[in-house]
Parts: C-alpha cells; sequence; structure tokens
C-alpha cells in the first residue's frame, strides 16, 4: 500500500494528519506505551483518531454549555 503525505509546504494540522493515517494505515501503531521500560498498550492510529474525535466531541458540548 503506497501511503501519501501532504507536502512539507503546505499548511497541514495535527488532526488533519491524524485523520489522514486513521484512514491510510488504520491498524498500523501510532504509539507504544512503556511502563518501566517494558511495553504495555499500543495504539492505533484509529484507535488515537477515535479517541481524538471523542475528546473533541465532548469539548465541543462544554462550550456549547458554558455559552448558552
Amino acid at each position: 500500500m503506497k501511503v501519501t503525505f501532504p507536502l512539507e509546504n503546505e499548511n497541514t494540522s495535527l488532526v488533519s494528519l491524524l485523520q489522514m493515517r486513521a484512514n491510510q494505515q488504520p491498524h498500523k501503531v501510532a504509539y507504544i506505551f512503556l511502563n518501566n521500560g517494558e511495553e504495555c498498550e499500543k495504539t492505533t492510529y484509529y484507535e488515537l483518531d477515535q479517541k481524538a474525535r471523542e475528546i473533541a466531541s465532548s469539548l465541543i458540548k462544554v462550550t456549547r454549555r458554558l455559552q448558552s
């Protein structure tokens, strides 16, 4: 599978890069978490994107309540 990335001179946000990776490489490991130097958890780009979307949704809800 060929993965395409934006050009370096494009204005690309971290959010759009994460979404692109989640779409193009959903099962690839994005982060490996360590505990005392031992691998304890892995997170894929898909999982990271889903968690970011959950957080964004929560922030939007809180903001709307505060603005009411």
